[in-house]
């Protein structure tokens, strides 16, 4: 609901922050992957959306071929918008459905017309994008698998390449304060898991579902690359062994800003053998884990370290060990934040951080 000048003077200070990041902390120009998100640029008018582009090409290169994504909201994009990303290289749009049932779209506070969301996303595909992505929730109030059914109907008519489907938890303040019954995580997911398998969907992690195969670059690689850089209130980043978290008040966004200071509230940094097993914990959740290659990788023998872990994960069925590579069993997909938490518990630091950033109950038992 913020007046166009508003969201251009905000505009302005992302501007500063990437000028003041790229002064500080050197990173390259060239970038590997990029994903604007964590709200979505298709709320900004079209004039808006084509100055937040312009800033982001005057700092950055982009080559052919640079995974490049757009978060979109159906309620507030529109076809000119669709066209304009195109021109500008994004390759990949992550279509927020949550859900097609009208009354509980009503009680998270989402707006949402399926006629729209179908047209704009056989649109998408009539320009050419190469990936499409849909994201959706479950165990939302008042869902049941007849309302999972009319999602999965929904899935089945757009032929996304691949979709996200996440757990809700009572997290927030406002999930809180609901009084519902939520259906049952595993009712809830083995409902999802057979019917995308009739439609040819491989399960690739605990939420993610996809026809290539293949996970996207910006997911696999956030924890491998040295450089990941976040912009914008709330915004996270990773340099080498060290996080950072971006301060959530915009006031306070743009004052520091104004100092030339970095609008850093908090960061930790990771030992050795904690970065090995973050990276271990973080890649597992993509099915199998080359324990061999990634000790020498980090100089820790992995193995040894954490061999209580895995002997209780391989004892609960968990996972697997063959010859030195680790493999997430069935049950192991379902409950894979589970098994990445075990692995944690090993570098304490990294998950109460982890906790902090990311404002989840993680148990550090």
């Amino acid at each position: 609901n913020q007046k166009p000048a508003a969201i251009s003077l905000y505009l302005d200070y992302l501007e500063k922050e990437i000028i003041l990041k790229k002064r500080r902390w050197r990173f390259p120009r060239q970038i590997k992957t990029i994903y604007i998100g964590g709200g979505t640029p298709s709320y900004l008018s079209l004039p808006l959306l084509k100055k937040l582009f312009a800033i982001l090409y005057r700092h950055f290169s982009v080559k052919d071929g640079t995974e490049f994504t757009a978060e979109i909201n159906p309620a507030v994009c529109d076809k000119e918008k669709l066209e304009f990303m195109k021109s500008q290289s994004v390759n990949r749009l992550s279509f927020g459905i949550q859900t097609t049932d009208p009354k509980i779209l009503k009680l998270i506070g989402r707006r949402f017309d399926k006629r729209k969301a179908v047209q704009l996303i056989q649109y998408a595909r009539k320009l050419g994008f190469e990936t499409i992505n849909l994201d959706f929730m479950f165990c939302l109030p008042g869902q049941t698998t007849k309302t999972l059914a009319a999602d999965v109907e929904f899935v089945k008519k757009v032929k996304p390449d691949s979709v996200y489907w996440y757990e809700t938890k009572k997290a927030t303040d406002f999930m809180k304060k609901m009084d519902f019954k939520e259906i049952p995580y595993l009712t809830a997911d083995t409902f999802i898991e057979t019917n995308f398998k009739k439609l040819g969907f491989k399960r690739l992690m605990t939420e993610f579902y996809t026809k290539t195969g293949q996970p996207c670059e910006y997911t696999f690689d956030w924890l491998s690359n040295d450089y990941v850089i976040g912009f914008g209130p709330f915004a996270i980043s990773k340099i080498k062994n060290k996080f950072y978290k971006n301060i959530s008040d915009l006031k306070s966004y743009y004052r520091y800003l104004d100092q030339a200071e970095l609008p850093i509230f908090k960061h930790f940094c990771l030992n050795k053998n904690a970065n090995a097993i973050s990276h271990f914990a973080y890649l597992i959740r993509f099915g199998s884990v080359n324990l061999s290659q990634l000790s020498q990788r980090f100089r820790v023998p992995l193995g040894r370290v954490l061999s209580k872990e895995i002997n209780l994960l391989v004892e609960h069925n968990f996972i697997k060990l063959k010859e030195n590579k680790l493999f997430l069993t069935h049950k192991g997909l379902i409950y894979t934040p589970e098994v990445q938490i075990i692995l944690l518990n090993k570098c304490q630091n990294f998950l109460r951080g982890l906790n902090f950033f990311l404002g989840r109950g993680y148990n550090l038992r």
